[in-house]
């Protein structure tokens, strides 16, 4: 069994002072490889000692109560009606129940609390880890052996599904595979991965948070999906074969096709790039070059404003504002984009200046104070 901190423990006890099981799954950063997942190709996550805990308890009934502590709200589900709810964060467990009762019909009574250490909005993926949180009790509750990917697909045909977001598989992953001070290296085609140690050194991860989250996130993700799909049919019409945009040597095919909207080459050429840039990381981590590193979080961002357009004006002020700064090898924005996260490679010794300096300067041009979160690299879900 694992340990969770005594404030966790003592709020999930509170809630539900016996319950039978624990369960916990991580939020996640990714150094690199953005809205690439759902494009079948590279990305380089790693979980972080920030976590989603859930408790449970059966109660004999034909209905699930959860409780959000940290947002003070219950949902009562029934098991024989599954439905949305008037809340976002319970639809994501209706969606879990919906695809777990076609694996195993028999679903069980219980009560349940959750309660959360990874900030909402901020690019870590806390949604991701409340599946992933959700799903390792409910297998345990029902003394089920679900392997990992089993639990990484049915989150995400719950996300594709019930809540209607095309999310690829990135977040789940991370959150279910993680292994403490590595992150991964995996093809989301193959779903082949390695394992890559961090190296030790006196540079640290540092994420920035804008403060904001504008509403067309949702929907442009999805945009992007369609987006790059329509950019695989019309690579796809010259060159047959062609199932994604993540496939090797596909760079110089592009130049060829005449694209009847310049968004879906920008699209295109960016995706394309970007699984380049991953590939690249890895060596220059596994070299110890973490001032290449910083340099391709600089292109990874280039490429996620201009050609895919996903970033937003405060997020670009962030990394713009890093760029002559010594301190700081690189930065991106990280997550889906349209608010959330920088995620900035710097010295550990200057984490103060840097704060010191840039809140001043970010409150006086928006107004807000931005939030910073230095993490660690952690493990994957489990029981505890």
């Amino acid at each position: 069994m694992h340990q969770i901190p005594i404030h966790i423990h003592n709020k999930l006890s509170q809630a539900l002072p016996n319950p039978l099981l624990i369960s916990k799954a991580p939020g996640r950063i990714n150094l690199i490889g953005e809205h690439t997942d759902y494009n079948l190709g590279l990305v380089l996550p790693g979980a972080i000692d920030k976590c989603m805990y859930f408790s449970f308890a059966p109660n004999g009934s034909q209905v699930i109560n959860i409780r959000a502590l940290d947002k003070k709200e219950e949902v009562i589900i029934d098991i024989n009606n599954l439905k949305k709810t008037a809340y976002s964060w319970a639809d994501y467990l209706v969606g879990i129940l919906i695809e777990f009762k076609k694996i195993h019909p028999t679903i069980i009574g219980f009560d349940a609390a959750c309660t959360s250490e990874i900030p909402i909005g901020a690019g870590m993926s806390s949604s991701a880890a409340l599946d992933c949180a959700f799903i390792t009790g409910l297998a345990e509750l029902h003394q089920i052996q679900m392997e990992g990917w089993d639990k990484i697909y049915l989150s995400q045909r719950s996300n594709n599904g019930f809540l209607g977001v095309q999310s690829g598989i990135l977040d789940q992953f991370a959150s279910i595979y993680g292994r403490q001070d590595h992150v991964m290296y995996l093809d989301c085609d193959s779903n082949q991965y390695e394992y890559v140690q961090l190296p030790k050194s006196e540079y640290t991860w540092l994420l920035i948070d804008t403060g904001v989250k504008h509403s067309h996130l949702e929907s442009a993700y999805n945009d992007r999906v369609y987006e790059c799909q329509t950019a695989v049919k019309e690579i796809g019409a010259i060159y047959p074969g062609i199932r994604h945009l993540s496939h090797p040597g596909l760079l110089d095919k592009v130049a060829s096709v005449n694209f009847s909207d310049t968004v879906y080459k920008n699209r295109a050429v960016y995706v394309i790039e970007e699984n380049l840039r991953v590939s690249s990381f890895v060596n220059m981590l596994r070299s110890n070059d973490l001032v290449g590193c910083g340099q391709l979080l600089y292109q990874s961002h280039k490429g996620l404003s201009k050609q895919y357009e996903v970033s937003c004006v405060e997020l670009d002020f962030l990394v713009q504002w890093t760029y002559d700064m010594t301190e700081v090898l690189g930065a991106r924005m990280m997550g889906g984009g349209f608010g959330g996260c920088t995620i900035n490679l710097l010295h550990q010794k200057d984490i103060d200046k840097i704060i010191a300096g840039l809140s001043k300067t970010y409150y006086e041009k928006f107004g807000i104070e931005p939030v910073y979160y230095q993490v660690q690299i952690g493990d994957g879900a489990q029981v505890v």
